[in-house]
């Protein structure tokens, strides 16, 4: 039986020197050895400030999405269910952003980690360290109370992104640009025996890890 998981970081170097050593777990080490592959071996793309990693999101969702909240939301509920697909089988963006809203209606806030986007210039200045990721803040982190967001007995609120450059897919807007050299890397990684969804690097069928550098 496999587990499944997304994991999105910036900084590797720790777990790589820990789970990849001789004296590591064996099951953690095949995997970590997995993961420290696909990392080497996947190309880092390019993204302006305004720009956001989306893991689990194809080509051709940026089309149909209606907007880039929308297309974030489906990032962000993917994730959750570690798949392109419902668990009906079914490719339903409009049910990904309702998973979503029910993530966030109740607090649940991990899945609205793995979408982020660069730091600005002005911003890395203040601190190049945004919560767990460096050079890059996640999409939960631009939710009011997302430490504690049941804490004051309410819902937290999602945000709006403003338009830039009239690009429908692109969040913010700013003539800062973007200066870091961290990549945001994600990847579907997993441990077991007898998935039939096993391949390499523990990855879904037909998936690829999602590696994303500030220009």
């Amino acid at each position: 039986m496999w587990h499944t998981v997304i994991v999105t970081a910036t900084e590797w170097d720790n777990f790589w020197n820990l789970r990849c050593h001789p004296d590591a777990q064996p099951e953690i080490r095949l995997t970590a050895e997995a993961m420290r592959a696909a990392t080497e071996a996947s190309e880092p793309v390019e993204l302006d400030w305004g720009d956001w990693h989306l893991p689990l999101i194809r080509p051709e969702d940026r089309g149909q999405a209606a907007s880039i909240e929308n297309l974030i939301k489906i990032s962000a509920g993917r994730c959750a269910r570690v798949s392109y697909l419902t668990h009906a089988g079914e490719r339903d963006l409009e049910a990904d952003i309702q998973l979503h809203d029910k993530l966030l209606e109740s607090g649940h806030m991990s899945p609205l980690e793995h979408p982020a986007m660069p730091l600005t210039a002005n911003e890395l200045e203040a601190g190049e360290w945004s919560g767990n990721f460096r050079g890059w803040r996640s999409y939960r982190k631009n939710i009011s109370g997302e430490a504690n967001p049941l804490g004051k007995g309410t819902a937290p609120v999602g945000f709006r992104l403003a338009s830039k450059g009239g690009h429908p897919y692109r969040g913010g807007s700013s003539s800062e640009g973007c200066s870091n050299s961290r990549a945001a890397f994600s990847a579907g990684v997993g441990q077991g025996s007898d998935s039939p969804d096993r391949q390499a690097g523990g990855l879904p069928p037909g998936t690829q890890p999602i590696n994303s550098a500030p220009r």
